[in-house]
């Protein structure tokens, strides 16, 4: 059992109760307060249900390392291709190019690629 998550999501709980008995002679909050409470609601089952156990978070660091020994040398036009996408109109709304480069470096970093390279393509 996680006690931080389990305890952010009693304590989300406990305030989203707040919120709906602090209305005077209503049954509860409406319009955008009910939108929040429902979202506050939401976060405490997902931290509650993280926080007992029932799934874990993926490994972001075993994610980026199994995806650079996939990618090998493609690495270096996937990162540069993204990189040089994202400047175009509208194109970086969709291709995340900085996110690309970030990846890149974590990449360079791990011994993966090599960093002047990537430097100098992006």
């Amino acid at each position: 059992m996680r006690v931080l998550p389990t305890l952010v999501g009693i304590a989300r709980v406990l305030g989203t109760l707040r919120c709906w008995r602090d209305q005077p002679g209503r049954r509860g909050p409406s319009g955008a307060r009910r939108s929040l409470a429902l979202a506050g609601l939401a976060i405490a089952g997902a931290c509650l249900v993280y926080g007992v156990g029932v799934f874990d978070l993926p490994d972001l660091d075993e994610a980026v390392e199994d995806t650079g020994n996939a990618l090998g040398a493609w690495t270096y036009v996937l990162v540069g291709a993204l990189a040089f996408l994202e400047t175009g109109a509208l194109v970086g709304l969709i291709v995340p190019g900085e996110t690309a480069i970030i990846v890149g470096g974590i990449l360079a970093g791990e011994g993966t690629v090599e960093l002047v390279p990537l430097i100098v393509l992006v």
